[in-house]
């Protein structure tokens, strides 16, 4: 099945190119840590108004935050936000070999 049958309207070409950039830079800032928009863009090859915008839509989604970093001189930096997880569940006392469950 494609993305153009499951939607209530055909897929543009234009929203295939946004959620494919989104993906690269999404995983560029979780794979590499975090890094300035320059380096986005170096890495990307987009242009910085590309890279502003696509960085602003994944800080809007909550998957990116933006903040200086630690050097002598100010610079922000985009690194990908904490996932919460849930805490881990305790052994049961019943059975000693059982392990805890990662996810609820």
């Amino acid at each position: 099945m494609t993305e153009a049958s499951t939607a209530s309207r055909p897929v543009r070409t234009t929203d295939v190119v946004r959620r494919r950039n989104l993906a690269r830079v999404l995983r560029l800032v979780h794979e590499g840590g975090p890094m300035p928009r320059s380096a986005l863009t170096r890495e990307t090859g987009l242009n910085r108004s590309t890279v502003a915008a696509l960085v602003g839509e994944l800080v809007e989604l909550g998957l990116v935050v933006e903040g200086g970093t630690r050097r002598p001189r100010p610079a922000s930096a985009v690194r990908a936000r904490p996932c919460r997880r849930p805490p881990r569940s305790s052994p049961s006392r019943s059975s000693p070999r059982s392990t805890p469950s990662r996810w609820p």
